[in-house]
């Protein structure tokens, strides 16, 4: 037993397999090795914030810990967890410790969204097809492109397939223009699609037979309008490669993010309640519109800090921890800039691409753009960026949001960070 504990802890797959667990669930990862008892490959609640399992390895017991806010909390997200330790766990029977990469989640994912009609082996293709999309482009450029796949009888009357996908138009293709995901990419056919406003839809047996068109400006919700929320059915699939460095898959309002050879889990669900707790006085389409700006800063590779104080007196105060503060409009302008006004998405997006933070009030309304945060005000002494050290600052009064060029988003709340 001593001379295996030793082995597996110089075996570097271990801090493969942390490494994946940690980007995918963006928790912490702790682990350790014990003897063989009190084994169980269950989820273990040890506190509300962490959550464990059990691997059998020989005659040792690999003991992953997950720490990550309301964890032990939460079990919408149980099957999932089961199935990708369940996969764990197999590949340590198999000795399979190669597979502890990116591959261990496409395996997994492969499962979690397999049906009787699309097989593992079919999601695990069509995961596979859209990675080889993601970095092909049409006349030198890279494209955004996106489908839906259905286990839907799309062969029903029009009106009954209208109800099904919402507010949109879904036409059928002519018979010489419909794919197969097992031909030969065709770049011009993709480019058609942006995956923003129109959706190819692709059966169960992999073929592309219709066209939708989503109206988005028909949906109260931004994020119903970014995630199609409201168009997809339970089984659907939606595949969209955003630009050459990322692609995601969503089903059941969850997020399956593939960006710079890493994969990241989000529930939107959790995303919102986490906000909606969080920025006090605030009601739904304040966050909904928050999380719609927030995702699209991340999906465009836009760098951004949003700030919603708690107290807006200590903001306006002189020894406020801003050292400018740029208003856009007059004071008494009745007709204030709002964050859940669609007539707005553009002039806010240009906001949240500018130098500094831009700061809302918990009812959305835009008081401040392109503000300067007193570093001189921070105790961090830990290496970080300087948009960090900014975002934690504004997290000591209410919550704070950092979105990075690369499309990490981290979320501080009472100078607590958590990555989603």
């Amino acid at each position: 037993m001593v001379n295996n504990i030793k082995k597996l802890k110089e075996d570097n797959h271990l801090n493969l397999l942390a490494g994946t667990l940690r980007d995918f669930f963006c928790c912490k990862i702790e682990m350790s090795i014990n003897s063989e008892a009190n084994c169980t490959n269950q989820r273990k609640v040890l506190s509300n914030n962490k959550i464990r399992y059990c691997i059998k390895y020989k005659d040792l017991i690999i003991n992953i810990d997950l720490t990550r806010n309301k964890i032990g909390d939460d079990y919408s997200d149980i099957d999932l967890y089961e199935l990708l330790f369940f996969q764990i766990n197999s590949n340590y029977l198999n000795n399979s410790f190669q597979s502890f990469d990116f591959n261990l989640i496409k395996s997994t994912l492969s499962k979690y969204l397999s049906s009787e009609k699309l097989t593992e082996n079919k999601i695990q293709y069509a995961i596979d097809y859209f990675d080889r999309l993601r970095t092909t482009s049409f006349e030198g450029q890279y494209f955004s492109t996106a489908m839906i796949l259905t286990t839907s009888n799309l062969n029903k009357e029009q009106e009954e397939i209208e109800s099904n996908y919402g507010k949109g138009i879904l036409s059928g293709l002519n018979k010489k223009n419909q794919k197969s995901l097992f031909d030969v990419i065709d770049r011009r056919f993709w480019f058609l699609i942006s995956g923003e406003q129109s959706y190819y839809v692709c059966n169960s047996n992999l073929r592309i037979t219709r066209v939708l068109a989503v109206d988005d400006t028909a949906s109260g919700s931004y994020a119903n309008n970014l995630m199609l929320f409201k168009t997809l059915r339970n089984d659907d699939i939606l595949f969209r490669v955003h630009n050459e460095k990322e692609y995601s898959i969503i089903s059941n309002r969850k997020e399956f993010v593939f960006l710079e050879n890493k994969w990241k889990y989000r529930n939107y669900d959790y995303v919102y309640s986490l906000l909606n707790e969080s920025i006090y006085g605030s009601y739904d389409s304040i966050i909904e519109s928050l999380m719609y700006f927030i995702f699209y800063c991340s999906k465009n590779s836009i760098s951004s800090i949003i700030w919603f104080p708690k107290d807006f007196e200590l903001v306006e105060a002189k020894n406020s921890v801003l050292k400018s503060k740029n208003r856009f409009l007059i004071k008494t302008s009745p007709n204030q800039i709002k964050i859940d006004d669609k007539i707005n998405r553009n002039i806010l997006i240009r906001f949240l691409s500018s130098d500094g933070v831009t700061v809302f009030d918990s009812k959305g309304f835009l008081k401040y753009y392109g503000c300067i945060v007193d570093l001189e005000t921070s105790s961090i002494d830990e290496i970080i960026g300087t948009g960090e050290v900014a975002t934690q600052i504004l997290a000591s009064n209410g919550v704070a949001i950092k979105v990075s060029q690369d499309g990490t988003i981290k979320l501080f709340i009472d100078k607590n960070k958590i990555e989603i």
